[in-house]
């Protein structure tokens, strides 16, 4: 017996409505503030808050924690700038721009300064654009275009970080090399494969492994030589992820509150999307043939999508299109893919609702143009099943949720 594919939508959507209330950062981080005092106490500490989630997680610290900071900072791409006791700055994302290095200068000049014997961070995704500073060799102007060029030619994320690696002056760690804190304590909201503390926001406060030290060809002409000081030997680091991809589709998958099945498919958004909708699809199909009932399911992780058109959209609305696209006209099936934080690349939505109806609805020329133009957020505006929460404060990658019921 299949759902209703209304019924469907709404079950959806109001559990993708109910995890952005009950996976908050400011929640997560509050349930954390035992063990925050628990290591505070007896030293002299500072907080600072970076990433696209900073603002919602500084704002879940205690008060009295707040209070007894030395210093208090928050740098995020949030316009909004007041969280109790902090000093607020605004960084650019998806790129370093006026922001972002204005801003950080005036970080790095407190921390650097700052005698605090502990440092307490709070970290999430986007920290490698909103707080950043490049190397003396290359410009403003080169470093943004270098990073845009690559991210639109969909560059494996594993050497983009390599190159992030030798053009900044703070990531990976080499931010430890400029400040005085003996005792580094993380929270981190991961959003990278594996939840490897070192790659979220291209961390400056953990030392990326030796593998990252050879100099990508393709920015040899910017590193002159290795500068690499080495990694400090007095400075003691311990960290906690404390939301990841994993927790949130399980949170999605709790609910949905569904008598049918619903599977967990793990991180399995990544790759290149077009090569990801056709394995998605594959997989639904087999497991259906394999318990013959309707099921709903889950996933979590990042994919990447080359960017071919000049139009509005990211690598949700583009896979939501390519499963539309691909799935047969007699499959019944809902699937959202979803952007965590609420901004789907430059589209501006978080997400693109698809189901059979719509599929039925859109003749696939139309539906092809709107691919071909990179332009999918604009469809799923056209259609009416965009999903829009603005900002939404987190950012633990991208999350897929749907349904599929065989063939009509």
């Amino acid at each position: 017996m299949h759902e209703n594919y209304s019924l469907r939508r709404e079950k959806i959507l109001n559990a993708v409505k109910k995890s952005i209330d009950e996976l908050n950062p400011e929640i997560i981080v509050r349930s954390r503030n035992r063990n925050i005092h628990s290591f505070s106490e007896g030293s002299t500490y500072s907080i600072i808050s970076l990433g696209k989630a900073a603002m919602h997680m500084a704002r879940g610290i205690d008060r009295r924690i707040v209070e007894g900071a030395n210093l208090r900072l928050c740098i995020s791409n949030q316009k909004e700038s007041e969280v109790y006791g902090f000093t607020c700055f605004l960084g650019d994302h998806p790129l370093p721009d006026i922001n972002t290095y204005s801003s950080t200068g005036e970080i790095l000049g407190m921390l650097k300064n700052d005698s605090a014997e502990r440092l307490i961070v709070l970290l999430s995704g986007g920290t490698s654009s909103i707080f950043e500073s490049h190397i003396d060799t290359i410009t403003d102007e080169q470093y943004r275009d270098i990073m845009s060029n690559l991210i639109d030619r969909d560059y494996p994320i594993e050497e983009l970080n390599r190159i992030r690696y030798h053009l900044s002056k703070i990531k990976f760690g080499k931010l430890l090399n400029l400040c005085k804190y003996k005792k580094i304590t993380i929270l981190a909201i991961s959003d990278v494969p594996g939840n490897e503390i070192f790659l979220i926001g291209s961390n400056p406060f953990y030392y990326a492994p030796d593998s990252f030290r050879k100099i990508p060809e393709e920015i040899s002409q910017y590193v002159v030589q290795n500068e690499d000081s080495g990694n400090r030997k007095d400075v003691t680091i311990d960290y906690e992820i404390i939301l990841d991809g994993s927790i949130y589709a399980k949170k999605l998958e709790i609910l949905l509150n569904s008598e049918s099945p619903t599977i967990d498919l793990g991180r399995i958004i990544k790759g290149n999307v077009v090569s990801l909708s056709a394995h998605i699809i594959k997989l639904l199909r087999n497991h259906y043939s394999e318990i013959n009932e309707p099921f709903w399911f889950v996933g979590h992780g990042e994919s990447t999508a080359e960017v071919i058109g000049n139009g509005k959209g990211g690598r949700n609305t583009y896979l939501s299109s390519l499963i539309m696209l691909q799935m047969d006209d007699d499959d019944i099936f809902s699937f959202l893919s979803l952007a965590t934080d609420g901004m789907d690349g430059n589209g501006n939505i978080a997400g693109f609702f698809v189901d059979e109806e719509l599929k039925r609805t859109i003749p696939r020329t139309t539906l092809m143009k709107y691919i071909e133009e990179s332009d999918t957020a604009s469809l799923a505006i056209a259609s009416g099943t965009a999903v829009v929460t603005g900002q939404t404060g987190n950012n633990v990658s991208d999350v897929i949720i749907g349904y599929f019921g065989g063939k009509k």
